[in-house]
């Protein structure tokens, strides 16, 4: 008897991988239903495999009693990357009808939001470093991060939806599913956040900017729920640095990362970058820049291709395109792919991942290197790299080398 339940639990698993997989293809979030959350959560700390769920602490049920009452659902953040098996194979052995979202830092095997990491994969492997536990037993971010959390699912998933005051022209749902506004305005107030009331999400948005916990603007131009609030957030960013994208239209800058310097591929890459390019700064990327970067710019979210590892920014290299090229109109494909590629020769990035794989010799593409798609991200980069205070003077620097036909 015992033999043939392990063959169905095994069954089971087969089957909720499959399902996994056909969800990441259709770029979907995994639901699963399981009776008895907290064995769920102990199996999964027996197995160290880290979690925490998201919000709504005091609902999440703590008995199998509770759960047959229980009509919400649990959003979990866990560490999906290389325990995908056993993470099917604790949920398919006790099945049951309570609801769990399952998200992942990458994104990755059916855990997305839209296609999308539900958190930039650097913050949702910082909440999983710093979480704590919570007085039921299971574990969920610490104090400072269920506030910036909850903040940054409000203001940028739900948008108007929350029921949160805009803060401009735009009208929120006046019935939302729950009072968030004033249950984060509850929790902001417990934790001496210094935010005028009502909160609206542009005051939202601005707060977890200068905590280094908005959504990067080249995450927020890509974003697949393009409602009228996020066009609107994306004009207010759009407008800050208008006017130097203006004045710098063929500016393009690229990120080596660290793996490519640590093999020593980082000149072969830089005299790829000139065949089209004028280098005119290359700038080796301190810690604390690389720290900032990696919060600050999507960067195909610092994944190795089709993994897990986290390979970060070491160099930044700004540079000049002198003869740029319009965008061919009648390649389709490409520009469904790159709408916000606006010069031709961006593409060249591509190139350079292709010889890239070529000198590696691996059956893996080799990333290697990210770059911007156009003005308006270079700046937004150079942002995350040299801070706003110092943008102003590293602009007129790079203004005075385009004019002096300056190259390195």
């Amino acid at each position: 008897m015992e033999h043939l339940q392990n063959l169905i639990y095994w069954y089971r698993s087969v089957c909720l991988q499959k399902k996994w997989r056909s969800k990441r293809k259709r770029k979907g979030t995994i639901r699963l239903y399981v009776r008895d959350l907290a064995q769920l959560f102990r199996r999964l700390e027996e197995c160290n495999i880290r979690y925490l769920v998201l919000r709504w602490f005091q609902e999440v049920p703590t008995t199998v009693e509770e759960e047959k009452d229980n009509t919400n659902d649990v959003d979990l953040l866990i560490e999906v990357e290389g325990n995908l098996p056993t993470i099917a194979q604790i949920v398919s052995s006790q099945p049951g009808h309570f609801k769990c979202d399952l998200y992942s830092t990458s994104g990755r095997f059916g855990t997305s939001y839209l296609g999308m990491p539900y958190y930039p994969p650097v913050l949702a492997q910082h909440l999983l470093d710093t979480r704590i536990k919570h007085e039921s037993g299971f574990y969920i971010p610490n104090r400072k991060n269920q506030f910036l959390s909850l903040a940054y699912h409000l203001t940028y998933h739900k948008g108007l939806d929350s029921g949160i005051p805009s803060g401009c022209e735009l009208p929120a749902n006046p019935h939302p599913k729950r009072p968030y506004g004033h249950l984060l305005e509850n929790l902001g107030r417990e934790q001496g956040i210094d935010l005028p009331t009502p909160y609206t999400l542009l005051s939202l948005h601005n707060f977890l900017k200068q905590n280094d916990w908005d959504m990067p603007y080249d995450l927020l131009e890509r974003w697949p729920r393009r409602t009228d609030w996020h066009k609107k957030l994306l004009e207010v960013e759009l407008a800050i640095i208008d006017e130097d994208a203006r004045r710098l239209p063929n500016l393009l800058v690229f990120f080596i990362r660290e793996d490519m310097v640590r093999e020593a591929k980082a000149d072969f890459i830089l005299n790829l970058l000139r065949e089209k390019f004028r280098i005119l700064e290359i700038a080796n990327l301190s810690d604390e820049q690389s720290s900032w970067v990696m919060r600050q710019v999507r960067g195909g979210n610092w994944l190795k291709y089709k993994g897990t590892e986290t390979i970060s920014p070491a160099m930044a290299v700004c540079c000049h395109d002198d003869h740029p090229v319009p965008i061919d109109q009648s390649d389709t494909k490409r520009n469904t792919l790159y709408p916000l590629v606006s010069n031709q020769n961006a593409f060249h990035k591509h190139e350079i991942r292709k010889r890239l794989t070529e000198e590696s010799g691996s059956a893996d593409r080799v990333n290697g290197i990210h770059g911007s798609d156009n003005a308006y991200e270079s700046q937004h980069m150079l942002r995350a790299i040299f801070g706003q205070e110092r943008i102003a003077t590293i602009n007129r620097q790079l203004l005075e080398k385009i004019k002096n036909n300056f190259s390195l």
